[in-house]
């Protein structure tokens, strides 16, 4: 290629190299550095840019390999990839198919730690009218999402309402009449993490909390199931003929006697309480009575009481004393399993909000059936084989209940008596069918069912 001396151009044969020609040599030679050290920083900062991106490929797959190793999804959470994609999830239902996908409900087993005291103001003064009472806890099994108690209301100051309020919300134990009034139930409260608890009583009075287990979350268990049976006569007494006290031997009655290893029985009692009020104690023997149920003094012809108690057995037996009127008659209507049982998911608990069912009027002489699943719906309906219920009834006149699983017969549930005088409510145990139960009344009356707890069949 010719040579200019004006800014003519000069080519080499071993390599390419444009520069001005008729610049001097010094200036030339720094030029030729400069470009050569603009190429080698080029060529560095590329390699930095694949080496960041090779990194952040690398970290990626780390963390998806980690989440899907660590971070397992929750049970009964719907993943994002499932919502989008329509594919089944533990919980909802398939966008794809269309067919719904039952939630599996958090069972839980019945941990006795008790009979034990948490709170007994008869040392001290009355509980004040719209007070407060914190009730210390003791250290529950690892979980615990509701506790069993007995509550008490004695010498009461007024009539109002006793409730219990948690972390996991409130419920309403006792309506107190009046003044003078002692009562008691059987209550099952779900606690939060912090299982912290504390009981306002509206109308004042003494107050007794007795706490009598613990639900521990499990998938199965030998022990701590709720098994419900026919309603089974364990003790009838009549203290002017048989004196105050009897001790029951579970072996004795027949519908516990192929039970296999139990812990607890659960007992409905029924009382003639007379004009004095009266009361009755349970305990492992005649020497240890740690339970009691206070029933207020009655009038007239009115003079029939319930109440519905889980009493631990030691060494097969409990004992009983009593003190009120003319009669006692004591049923087991359930027992707790022990951990001599099998392994199993039916019986295990599943404690719920407590949400009052619409009141079902029954006429007198008739029956009803009332589902107790359409306000618990992360339980379906045919894994219901019981429930603890709190049953509160309005009636015209005194008479009986039953309340017993449909499909058996009335007579194999223990009767509650109904009031015209003032609302009546006691907690108990009752089979269900179907996710319902039945009502079968003497006399025309208004019932209202709570559940507290749902039993699962399987």
């Amino acid at each position: 290629m010719s040579n200019g001396r004006n800014g003519s151009l000069r080519v080499t044969s071993a390599r390419r190299q444009w520069w001005p020609q008729g610049l001097p040599g010094q200036l030339r030679t720094m030029l030729i550095r400069i470009g050569a050290a603009l190429a080698i920083l080029l060529v560095i900062g590329s390699l930095a840019v694949a080496a960041s991106a090779l990194h952040s490929r690398s970290k990626q797959s780390e963390a998806k390999q980690a989440a899907g190793s660590i971070a397992a999804p929750r049970p009964n959470a719907v993943p994002a990839a499932v919502a989008k994609t329509g594919q089944k999830s533990q919980a909802g239902e398939s966008r794809q198919t269309g067919k719904a996908i039952k939630a599996t409900p958090v069972g839980t087993r019945l941990v006795l730690v008790g009979p034990q005291s948490v709170v007994d103001t008869r040392d001290s003064r009355r509980v004040a009218a719209n007070a407060e009472v914190s009730l210390p806890l003791p250290k529950l099994p690892e979980g615990s999402t509701a506790i069993l108690a007995e509550v008490s209301v004695l010498n009461a100051t007024g009539a109002g309402a006793v409730t219990l309020t948690s972390e996991a919300g409130e419920i309403t134990a006792l309506q107190v009449p009046g003044a003078g009034a002692q009562l008691t139930t059987t209550v099952i409260v779900r606690i939060g993490p912090e299982a912290r608890l504390r009981a306002r009583v509206e109308g004042g009075g003494h107050l007794v909390v007795n706490l009598i287990g613990a639900f521990e979350p499990t998938e199965t268990s030998d022990s701590g199931r709720i098994i419900a049976i026919s309603a089974a006569r364990a003790l009838e007494l009549v203290p002017a003929v048989d004196g105050h006290d009897a001790v029951v031997d579970v072996d004795r009655v027949p519908a516990l006697s192929e039970a296999g290893g139990l812990s607890a029985v659960l007992l409905q009692v029924s009382a003639d309480v007379g004009r004095h009020g009266g009361f009755i104690q349970v305990g492992p023997d005649p020497k240890h009575f740690k339970q009691e149920f206070y029933w207020s003094a009655t009038s007239g012809s009115d003079r029939i009481r319930d109440g519905f108690l889980v009493v631990p057995v030691t060494d097969g037996q409990f004992a009983v004393h009593y003190k009120a009127g003319f009669r006692l008659r004591v049923e087991v209507v359930g027992y707790v399993t022990d951990g001599t049982a099998p392994e199993a998911t039916a019986g295990l608990v599943v404690p719920v909000a407590p949400d009052s069912i619409k009141p079902v009027t029954v006429g007198a002489g008739t029956t009803a059936q009332v589902s107790i699943a359409g306000k618990n719906a992360e339980v379906p309906a045919d894994r219901i084989a019981a429930a603890v219920l709190n049953v509160a009834t309005k009636a015209e006149k005194g008479g009986g209940m039953n309340v017993f699983a449909p499909g058996t017969d009335e007579k194999t549930s223990a009767a509650l008596q109904v009031s015209p005088d003032r609302p009546r409510s006691l907690v108990t145990l009752v089979g269900a069918q179907g996710g319902a139960v039945q009502l079968a009344a003497e006399t025309r009356s208004i019932v209202t069912l709570t559940p507290q707890a749902l039993i699962l069949s399987r």
